[in-house]
């Protein structure tokens, strides 16, 4: 199953406001396991991801790390550059590889006055990521790791619309912060109970019911908090004004 690649964030703006955007967005295609930011670094670009799974890894000075949070065509990684360009504090992988939109912070706070949609979804998106954040470090205080793999793979289906993902056993240990013999193990017991099957270099999810069963509470968490962002909660009219009149909080 697969849902087309495009970027819910954008796709819902008034047509007006995204017609003051589109000159601005670059297509760029993300490649799977590239990094595209290292942690400390100075950023000034906002990624839309249109297909594909960006993550945001905090790494430990012995070199290992920890996914903190994922972002796929459900809204966009790098908002805090549209504060100014600013070093950012993890790393940022294309853990899934798809195709994107891109913009510099400088140029999208040089529209963002003038888009106020735009600018109230920006900041409900972030608000939307803390949150996440805080449920994360939760998770892996306290769910299993077969809990924890369970959730990773349905929020990786989340964030690419397709059952077939692109993720190594390998990728997932170092997502999960575990080891890669723990992840092993937890993959062949959701095949055998016919959750998921295996290929080289690739995971297909079988049973995605089932597999939330096996899941953490974390996946539902996810997807209620991605349930009351803006867009998703009442699609805006088309029309710049009567979108802008609908999310009178942005004025």
């Amino acid at each position: 199953m697969s849902y087309g690649p495009t970027n819910q964030l954008l796709n819902s703006l008034p047509r007006g406001e995204l017609a003051h955007l589109r000159p601005l967005l670059k297509p760029i295609l993300l490649v799977p396991n590239a990094v595209l930011q290292r942690a400390g670094e100075e950023s000034d670009r906002v990624i839309f991801p249109c297909g594909g799974m960006i993550s945001s890894l905090a790494t430990m000075r012995d070199g290992n790390s920890v996914e903190i949070g994922g972002v796929g065509h459900q809204g966009a990684v790098g908002l805090a550059s549209v504060l100014g360009p600013l070093s950012h504090p993890f790393e940022l992988v294309s853990t899934i590889g798809g195709p994107a939109m891109c913009v510099s912070g400088s140029e999208l706070r040089g529209v963002i006055q003038g888009t106020p949609v735009l600018r109230y979804y920006l900041r409900a998106f972030t608000v939307a990521v803390l949150a996440l954040v805080g449920q994360r470090a939760a998770c892996i205080a306290w769910h299993s790791v077969e809990a924890r793999c369970a959730a990773k793979l349905l929020a990786a289906r989340d964030c690419t619309g397709s059952d077939v993902l692109p993720l190594t056993q390998e990728v997932i240990a170092h997502l999960l912060g575990v080891r890669r013999p723990g992840i092993t193990t937890v993959a062949r017991a959701l095949q055998c109970a016919g959750l998921i099957t295996q290929a080289r270099g690739r995971i297909t999810i079988m049973d995605p019911y089932g597999l939330e069963q096996v899941a953490c509470e974390c996946i539902q968490t996810r997807r209620e908090i991605y349930s009351h962002l803006p867009w998703r909660v009442a699609r805006p009219r088309r029309g710049g004004a009567d979108a802008a009149r609908q999310h009178s909080i942005v004025r």
